[in-house]
């Protein structure tokens, strides 16, 4: 696999595989033995691409994959890993290092650890929206990125999963997957306290009877003034040692003062990112959308930062910092989906549109122009 075309058809294959499997893990959902395998299937599938690729697949798979992997192997006992903030991380791959000294299965278990906590969200939320839209939205939107920003998207799928379960009430659980998601990233600290807030904020205006529709008027307002505290937070953060003084100088160039200028790859996805905020305020007064208020808003806040902070400062790492929130946004595009806000035909057709969308996204940003991000996706070499 040494093409772009080439890449592209394992790729496709590859997420094709894992939607259809999913697909039909819906259809027989009353069977649960086989629905079961069929998840199981599914979200093995990409695992194991994830875990055959070779070092130069991913950005980081070098660095965080094999050396780190190298590292571990080296600890002498778990003494070494809980030293690290992220603890959580090294430990499971310490864990795995006592075992095997195949980084494959190290590099499996990472991806494994992104597509299934995000699996069993949109499972569960499969009434509420087409589920298997959702998991197809988000392999063109994530598989590649994961496969380079490994700590971050398995922080991301845990919080997002957390998110989930907080809809179900079972607080315990989702107390302890959002814990898990600070201690494989630190930097989901600052994401946390975001959906901290917003979920507090949604509790109270819900106390106070007012209108849902009235409470996402003052996000867009408030998504400035959270900017700022969320730099002042990242500061703090990095003053304590919680966060190293590398994610300023990297995620944050507007802050230390080595911001950069716009590039293809940024104004490509604000362009995005507004068409995103579009499909949402068509589906702002809809009842599943209420239901999912939390994510909605989210969305909002992680869309607005990345527009007004993106093109405003250059910063086109900015993603790293609203990954979470665009877990949210694959959900209110899912939403969208399944509603008639735009005269198109059939329903099928606007999904049909917006999955259009998500393909093309894809083959710009990680086949096409995947040098703008750095990603090194774009041509697949097996190990």
């Amino acid at each position: 696999m040494e093409t772009v075309w080439s890449t592209a058809f394992l790729y496709l294959f590859t997420f094709l595989s894992s939607i259809i499997t999913f697909y039909f893990a819906e259809r027989n959902e009353n069977r649960k033995a086989r629905c079961f395998i069929l998840l199981c299937i599914s979200i093995m599938i990409p695992t194991i691409i994830a875990a055959l690729r070779a070092d130069t697949v991913g950005a980081d798979t070098a660095g965080y994959g094999t050396l780190g992997f190298k590292y571990l192997m080296s600890y002498r006992s778990l003494d070494d890993v809980f030293n690290n903030s992220e603890w959580l991380f090294y430990t499971i791959g310490y864990a795995i290092t006592r075992v095997t000294d195949n980084v494959g299965w190290w590099l499996g278990i990472i991806e494994f650890l992104v597509i299934c906590p995000f699996t069993i969200g949109a499972w569960k939320l499969r009434k509420r929206l087409p589920a298997t839209f959702l998991i197809a939205l988000f392999y063109f939107k994530f598989y590649n990125y994961s496969l380079c920003i490994m700590r971050q998207s398995i922080s991301c799928s845990l919080l997002f999963l957390a998110i989930v379960l907080y809809h179900e009430k079972k607080y315990f659980k989702m107390v302890i997957l959002a814990l898990a998601s600070v201690s494989v990233h630190s930097s989901g600290l600052a994401i946390l306290l975001v959906v901290i807030a917003v979920e507090i904020y949604l509790y109270i205006s819900a106390k106070k009877n007012k209108k849902k529709k009235n409470r996402s008027i003052i996000f867009p307002v408030a998504v400035i003034v959270s900017y700022f505290c969320f730099i002042s937070l990242v500061n703090l953060f990095v003053s304590k040692g919680i966060i190293p003084q590398i994610y300023i100088e990297r995620f944050l160039p507007e802050i230390s003062g080595n911001g950069g200028g716009m590039s293809n790859v940024l104004i490509f996805e604000s362009i995005y990112r507004m068409i995103y905020l579009g499909m949402i305020y068509l589906i702002r007064d809809t009842k599943t959308s209420e239901e999912l208020s939390d994510m909605i808003n989210l969305s909002i806040i992680g869309n607005m930062v990345y527009i007004v902070f993106g093109i405003g400062f250059g910063t086109g790492t900015i993603y790293r910092l609203t990954e979470t929130f665009d877990f949210c946004n694959l959900v209110a595009i899912s939403l969208f989906a399944q509603t008639r806000c735009i005269r198109v035909g059939h329903k099928n057709v606007q999904r049909g549109l917006i999955m259009l969308l998500a393909i093309l996204y894809w083959a710009i940003v990680y086949m096409i122009f995947p040098g703008g991000i750095g990603f090194q996706t774009e041509i697949f070499k097996f190990r």
